[in-house]
């Protein structure tokens, strides 16, 4: 699947640097994220700069030629998909809470 390039404005102007990601997309950085994380074994939360630049070499290499991720695009989406998580695994344990379970971790 290709990605979508967006010209979502900013108040800069048009940013054509916005990806809109896709299933496929968000599925294959995660699962480029985990390879990386299993085989170096990360000690802390973050990955190092060469570990991103990994990521994003795979990225562009499973992508379409002519579109091109950047790191800072990538930490962006990684950001966002753990406020995502975050916000789901909060209303579930608000959920739950009611039926007598709690700290749900997905």
């Amino acid at each position: 699947m290709d990605p979508v390039w967006s010209d979502i404005g900013s108040s800069h102007g048009a940013r054509p640097d916005k990806v809109v990601w896709t299933p496929y997309m968000e599925h294959m950085f995660i699962e480029f994220m985990h390879e990386e994380f299993i085989s170096h074994r990360l000690q802390s939360s973050t990955f190092s700069p060469s570990v991103w630049a990994r990521i994003c070499e795979k990225m562009n290499s499973a992508m379409s030629p002519g579109y091109v991720f950047m790191t800072d695009q990538l930490k962006g989406k990684l950001n966002r998909l753990r406020r995502a998580w975050h916000l789901m695994n909060d209303i579930l344990n608000r959920v739950l809470d009611g039926v007598g379970t709690r700290n749900v971790i997905l």
